[in-house]
This record gives C-alpha cells, structure tokens and sequence, in this order.
C-alpha cells in the first residue's frame, strides 16, 4: 500500500498535468496496473500522453521509500 502523502501527491499531479507540460493528459486517473508473467503487482502511478501523443510515465514517491529502486525497475519494464 502506498504512503498517504504519496496519494495526495498522484492524486494532486493528475488533476494539474498541465503544470508540468502544457498538452499533457492522463490515460487514466486511478493507477495504471502492470501485469507480468511472474505473478508480481506493480503500477504506474500517473501514464498520460504529451501533445505528440506519446506515451509520459510519471512516478511519485517519498523520501522514506527507496525511490531510485523503484524507478529503475520501472524504467527497465518500460524499455
């Protein structure tokens, strides 16, 4: 379960993409799940497209989590 600051945070970003890149749209508001052949859970907090229509993946964490793991597993299942 993720950190409650976390949510406020995803839940703040998703509703103000425009914030960060003018033209930016959510996919979808809730997570975006990832399945895999393994069995293991995992999401995408915030998957959006810019104004080329290509796909933005945004990931938030806090301090308390080891955030740099977290990214860098994700990047490499995006690749």
């Amino acid at each position: 379960m993720r950190p409650p600051l976390e949510n406020v945070l995803r839940n703040a970003l998703v509703q103000n993409l425009e914030l960060i890149e003018l033209g930016l749209r959510p996919v979808q508001f809730e997570e975006y799940p990832l399945p895999n052949a393994h069995g293991t859970r995992g999401s995408i907090d915030i998957l959006a497209r810019d104004r080329h229509q290509m796909w933005v993946v945004i990931e938030t964490s806090t301090p308390s989590f080891s955030a740099g793991r977290r990214t860098s597993r994700r990047t490499a299942f995006v690749r």
